[in-house]
């Protein structure tokens, strides 16, 4: 399955359960930002420079980032970054023991 039809398929983006996948490409800068969850980025393709705690990693295909809350982190140079990005708010799930 291709991005394109990723990004087509309905996702849960309202947050309302504590959880939101979605599927997005980035050509432009991100400048730096935080959230109140965390979040899990999965790279399907392309690459960009990420900037996370003070520092700057190339990534690309096959990457996966855990960001936790708080915690700022952006985007720099991307070239057809293809990212699902999985937010979720671990304190709605406190009871889950695993």
């Amino acid at each position: 399955m291709d991005i394109k039809t990723l990004i087509k398929k309905p996702w849960n983006k309202d947050f309302h359960n504590g959880l939101s996948v979605m599927a997005t490409v980035h050509d432009f800068d991100r400048e730096l930002h935080s959230h109140d969850f965390q979040e899990l980025v999965i790279v399907l393709g392309g690459e960009s420079s990420h900037l996370f705690l003070q520092e700057k990693r190339t990534i690309r295909r096959g990457d996966i980032l855990l960001i936790p809350r708080g915690v700022e982190h952006g985007y720099e140079s991307p070239k057809k970054l293809q990212i699902i990005n999985i937010l979720f708010d671990a304190s709605k799930y406190s009871d889950l023991h695993i």
